[in-house]
């Protein structure tokens, strides 16, 4: 109630151990001051079944989960928002087109990379953060704020996400921290 500011609740239970269960979403589409839910839960029929209760013009589903992604929009689910896209729209505007016009080869190749760039954000030694970060720079975004405190990559861990973003035809400026 005291927010000023219309609020956006965020499912990721990887990250928070707590899910949002079905009958908590749809006590929070609600209220009047939650305008939608991201929900990066992973799981595509609970995320298709959240989107088919709650979403409206005033309430918002978002897909958060990347690799659900072209799935969700096949399914007639508009709404994403992930670091993945965030980062290449590139990559959700050609899928968009593709399903639009009904080019399964096409959404096949973009859902492989998209798929291909959760696993560069989850290259090991380093946290999703880090490598978010460092990918990020990569791509030429400059340096991305993240709460620490984190290790510092080491030239080979950067060199890898550098020829894995060329391996999936993404262009590296070869910058980063």
């Amino acid at each position: 109630e005291a927010s000023p500011l219309p609020i956006l609740a965020y499912h990721i239970p990887s990250m928070t151990g707590n899910p949002i269960s079905a009958s908590t979403a749809d006590s929070i589409c609600e209220h009047p001051n939650v305008v939608g839910i991201k929900d990066s839960g992973g799981d595509l029929v609970s995320s298709l079944s959240t989107h088919r209760r709650l979403a409206s013009d005033e309430f918002r589903v978002f897909q958060g989960a990347a690799p659900l992604v072209p799935t969700s929009l096949a399914a007639g689910c508009p709404d994403t928002m992930c670091t993945v896209t965030g980062l290449f729209p590139d990559l959700e505007r050609r899928l968009r087109e593709a399903i639009a016009v009904g080019d399964p080869e096409t959404v096949a190749d973009v859902s492989r990379r998209i798929c291909r760039v959760v696993e560069l954000f989850r290259s090991e030694p380093h946290t999703l953060p880090v490598n978010v970060r460092i990918i990020a720079r990569l791509i030429g975004l400059g340096e991305l704020g993240a709460s620490g405190p984190f290790d510092e990559p080491d030239e080979r861990h950067v060199a890898e996400l550098a020829h894995g973003l060329d391996g999936i035809g993404i262009r590296s400026t070869g910058d980063a921290p």
